[in-house]
């Protein structure tokens, strides 16, 4: 905890410009290459770049979340970060029109003209993206300054008083029951992303394949799919911050 939560982001809002110029050379590349070989250190190319924004996400995502949650009170933060979820689905959906846009401009055709120009629009969604990461501040986080003041009620003593010790910030001593609570919980969650992870990556990466070469979707028509998927998740986010409330969490 060498660096503040945004510095850290700053720093990966600098580095999505690296991923951009890379990955913007490589659609040009791809796009112009008439050779083997071009199409070879395009592709090699293009492997690298998405190698570099799993780098800047990795980067970013942690330290802006702890910001977002920082900023707001602890009573309001599922609401709140249920409602930053829906803006980036919502956000989504913009993006899709943009690319369907792109492809209607060439045709509704599949091309690699109109692969590059996608490409190119999306990465410089990202370049505004990065140079609002780096308005970030010190004093928007608040861990630099008091400590907040816990939002409801003391926890009763029956339970041991391990909500005290967790408003302290104090994770116990090592190898106590809240120290290997902790560790559990952050075992389950990095299984639960790798799963995550491996099941996307045999399934949800295939999707605009098998629509564009086995349904016979034009790109446009793959856009429109892609378009209503963000909105089934929001609206379905919403039922995911009820239930919680009535369930009494």
């Amino acid at each position: 905890d060498r660096w503040s939560a945004a510095r850290t982001v700053c720093g990966g809002g600098a580095f999505v410009l690296v991923a951009t110029a890379t990955t913007s050379l490589a659609a040009v590349g791809g796009a112009a290459a008439v050779s083997e070989s071009g199409r070879g250190r395009a592709y090699a190319l293009l492997v690298v770049a998405m190698a570099l924004w799993g780098v800047v996400n990795a980067t970013i995502d942690g330290p802006a979340q702890a910001l977002y949650a920082s900023s707001m009170r602890r009573a309001d933060r599922t609401r709140l970060m249920t409602r930053a979820f829906q803006l980036y689905t919502m956000a989504a959906v913009a993006g899709r029109g943009l690319s369907a846009a792109v492809f209607w401009a060439h045709g509704d055709a599949w091309s690699l003209p109109a692969l590059r120009d996608a490409i190119l629009v999306g990465v410089g969604c990202e370049v505004l993206a990065g140079g609002a990461m780096c308005c970030y501040r010190r004093p928007a986080c608040r861990s630099s300054g008091p400590a907040e003041p816990p939002s409801g009620p003391p926890e009763p003593a029956s339970r041991g008083g391990s909500a005290a010790v967790l408003q302290r910030g104090d994770m116990g001593a090592a190898g106590g029951p809240l120290a290997r609570r902790a560790w559990l919980a952050a075992a389950v969650l990095v299984c639960s992303n790798v799963l995550q992870a491996w099941g996307a990556g045999m399934t949800v990466r295939f999707f605009p394949l098998y629509l564009a070469r086995e349904c016979r979707l034009s790109p446009v028509r793959v856009q429109a799919v892609y378009l209503a998927l963000p909105v089934a998740i929001s609206l379905s986010s919403s039922f995911g911050e009820r239930l919680p409330a009535r369930a009494r969490r």
